[in-house]
């Protein structure tokens, strides 16, 4: 089943129930929605789907939820948020390929004005829209932002990429509908939008649904993580090296049912671990334990937003 075929429909159903207290008042039993997209993590890279990754919060999500073993996107992320956004298909949407106008229809590089997003919908008949992280539907005109889109907050980024640790000019950060200086050391891209998503929903002051859109960046390019979580990986990167570790990723991917046993490898591209100096061992094992790293502090804002929404008796009524 996609995703992006369902999800406005589930949205049009949603709306309008409520239902009557005792005392006659109306009470809004509308689930919150919680939407969490990663970028271009590559689906093994999840320890529920064979990873050596340690990514339990999102383990612990797979377990309660259902997992695809058959899903396909767009190939790249601007169509693929769109077609997520709208329930269409990126060239209805208005982004066939990248966020610059081809001057073709289904190529404008923009969300069309005949696409709705979920947030309009949503936000039309009551609910709070928020979003927090990575945009990428348009950025060149203030009509093509979020709060333009149907979301009442955003905070993060409007571009493709930017620095994990220093965004900044046009790939810099956006709060609302304004330009934000470079953030002042220590900061991290995945941790401040998971804590701008826990402080829209937290300065909500009535009981409304809300509808959460949190779009990390990671772990897409630049590879940047905090030194003390890639720390974490480079022992395991370095003494088993990427032979053995997508070996092992293959036999836990077939016990687990993802794939068939006698799945093979697409023809390999590189050279064997042994093949590479000592020195090259250092360099590509950092490089793997940095995403690694990226991909586990997903996990630990995952699990941060999931920690708030329980503690605060909302999580029984949030679809994720």
């Amino acid at each position: 089943m996609n995703s992006k075929a369902f999800l406005l429909p589930a949205a049009l159903m949603i709306a309008g129930n409520s239902v009557a207290n005792s005392k006659g008042k109306k009470t809004d039993k509308r689930p919150n929605i919680l939407v969490i997209l990663a970028d271009d993590l590559g689906y093994s890279d999840l320890g529920c789907y064979g990873s050596e990754i340690h990514t339990p919060n999102l383990d612990k999500l797979a377990q309660q939820g259902v997992r695809f073993n058959h899903f396909y996107n767009a190939s790249r992320s601007c169509p693929t948020r769109a077609s997520l956004l709208t329930g269409l298909y990126q060239h209805q949407a208005g982004i066939g390929r990248m966020t610059f106008d081809d001057n073709l229809p289904g190529y404008r590089g923009t969300l069309s004005r005949n696409a709705v997003t979920i947030a309009e919908v949503l936000k039309e008949d009551g609910y709070h829209t928020y979003m927090a992280g990575k945009w990428h539907l348009g950025m060149h005109g203030e009509e093509k932002w979020p709060l333009q889109r149907g979301f009442e907050r955003f905070y993060g980024i409007l571009a493709g990429a930017c620095s994990y640790l220093r965004p900044s000019g046009g790939r810099g950060l956006t709060l609302d509908n304004t330009k934000l200086p470079e953030p002042e050391a220590p900061y991290y891209t995945t941790d401040a939008f998971t804590d701008y998503a826990i402080r829209f929903v937290d300065e909500q002051k009535d009981d409304k649904p809300f509808f959460l859109y949190l779009a990390f960046n990671a772990p897409h390019w630049p590879l940047q993580a905090k030194e003390e979580d890639i720390q974490k990986f480079t022992k395991i990167y370095r003494e088993k090296g990427w032979d053995e570790i997508r070996e092992a990723r293959r036999k836990r991917m077939a016990k687990l049912g993802i794939i068939d046993s006698n799945t093979e490898f697409a023809e390999w591209e590189n050279r064997k671990w042994d093949e590479l100096t000592e020195k090259e061992k250092d360099e590509v094992a950092y490089r793997m334990a940095v995403y690694a790293a990226q991909v586990h502090c997903v996990d630990y804002n995952v699990g941060k937003l999931l920690d708030y929404l329980k503690k605060n008796h909302k999580l029984d009524n949030t679809l994720v």
